[in-house]
């Protein structure tokens, strides 16, 4: 009187671990297995459906596709989410990857763009090279399609940083960066940014290109004074604070 898959697990035909990737497949569901990719084990969502934190994350997506995303079908253009943090090691990275993937797979085209320019992590996260990536996009320096695909996850391609340039302000300052994203609006259903923290001023340059921003906090190590601060030079800068996470870990 067991389902097939637990039967199997029951007795010992299977790994749990097998059973969840193998109900995936049949739900249409990409999940990866661990330590066949690089892909780091940060990246939580590509890896297990059934995390906590996933929960968490699934309902931000559901609040900025309701709130931000499903005016697209109005004309507005709402395609970019930029994530943002008063201070480093807040979990900004964590979450735009997470959210990235989590968008994927619901099938939405996804672009994960890391725009942090002095600290960038995307490439680490995603096991992908350095050399080509947004920063030689806006140099006018890159040659060809600039995004990589990445396998097992169908619906999902990164931008990384690529080189650290001396000049990031003047870069993310420039109109190429939002002719950037007005071209990859034009192939991407759902387009993330990771940004610089906003101790930095390119970080207010981006929300104003995005236009859509979710704001990220770390529990004993972000202000709510600097949080403040953060919403008000967003809002100034005429976007949108779309949602909030405070992580605790």
């Amino acid at each position: 009187n067991q389902r097939f898959g637990d039967a199997a697990v029951a007795l010992g035909l299977v790994s749990p671990d097998s059973l969840q990737r193998a109900l995936a497949y049949q739900f249409d569901y990409p999940v990866l297995q661990r330590g066949a990719t690089g892909i780091s084990g940060e990246v939580v969502a590509a890896f297990e459906s059934g995390h906590p934190v996933l929960d968490d994350l699934r309902v931000l997506r559901n609040q900025i596709q309701l709130g931000w995303l499903s005016s697209r079908a109005e004309g507005s253009g709402n395609q970019v989410v930029a994530v943002m943090s008063a201070g480093r090691r807040e979990g900004r990275s964590f979450v735009a990857a997470n959210l990235a993937v989590l968008f994927s797979q619901m099938g939405e085209r996804t672009l994960l763009i890391d725009a942090d320019m002095r600290h960038p992590r995307q490439h680490t996260l995603f096991g992908l090279q350095t050399q080509a990536g947004l920063s030689a996009v806006l140099a006018h320096r890159a040659v060809g399609i600039v995004y990589r695909r990445i396998e097992g996850l169908r619906s999902l391609s990164v931008v990384g940083c690529g080189g650290t340039p001396p000049n990031p302000v003047d870069l993310l300052a420039r109109d190429a960066f939002g002719h950037v994203l007005e071209g990859f609006s034009k192939v991407f259903g759902v387009i993330i940014v990771d940004c610089p923290s906003a101790e930095y001023p390119e970080a207010e340059m981006i929300a104003a290109r995005a236009r859509g921003c979710v704001l990220v906090a770390r529990e004993g190590v972000s202000s709510f004074a600097g949080l403040q601060k953060l919403s008000a030079r967003i809002r100034a800068a005429q976007a949108t604070v779309i949602g909030s996470v405070l992580m605790k870990h």
